[in-house]
């Protein structure tokens, strides 16, 4: 298997399952993945498990993947989504350990229990979109990345980095004013310093 194959060709490789394909993806996204995870987690003994992880279901999941260009973006959706579920395993854990839980901290100047509700809350209405707007949506909103950053960790064009972070802010937006609770952490003043 070649290392230096185009990401639709390796993306086609791993839907056949081609023999050497898993181990391309892992060295070619790896450094990339671990950044993220490191990023969104914090350093860890766990995290090259959780890496495992990830490329484990990018591997189960690589069926569903309707466009073999949007390879580096399925991958980096899937990091997103297995950090998420890292987070609520942790906070888990933590409430059993009666420590304080990993919280996000969304405005400054929030209560810890009020940032850990909304931060659940949001959670949830990340998980309603498609993989590459959520990592969009993160990358841009939450990590702080330029729109030129997002698009070169997703594989995208800046327009369609663009299109897909600013619909995911549109969506995510909307659902949040129908939550009560959630929606003040989506006033004027964060889309001001969010955008």
């Amino acid at each position: 298997m070649q290392m230096n194959m185009t990401e639709p060709e390796l993306a086609l490789a791993l839907m056949e399952q081609r023999p050497g394909a898993a181990r391309v993806a892992m060295k070619r996204f790896s450094p990339l993945v671990h950044s993220v995870l490191k990023r969104g987690l914090g350093a860890s003994p766990e995290l090259e498990d959780v890496q495992q992880e990830v490329f484990m279901c990018v591997f189960r999941r690589i069926s569903t993947l309707r466009d073999p260009v949007a390879l580096k973006g399925f991958v980096m959706g899937i990091a997103f989504n297995i950090i998420f579920l890292e987070r609520r395993r942790r906070k888990q854990r933590s409430r059993v350990s009666l420590e304080q839980p990993m919280v996000f901290d969304l405005q400054q100047g929030r209560s810890t229990t009020g940032m850990h509700a909304a931060w659940m809350r949001l959670e949830s209405l990340l998980a309603r979109l498609r993989e590459r707007d959520r990592a969009a949506f993160v990358l841009r909103f939450i990590e702080r990345r330029s729109t030129n950053e997002v698009a070169t960790m997703l594989g995208l064009s800046v327009a369609t980095a663009r299109r897909s972070f600013s619909y995911a802010w549109k969506r995510v937006t909307a659902w949040a004013e129908r939550d009560p609770f959630l929606a003040e952490y989506f006033d004027r003043k964060l889309k001001l310093r969010l955008n």
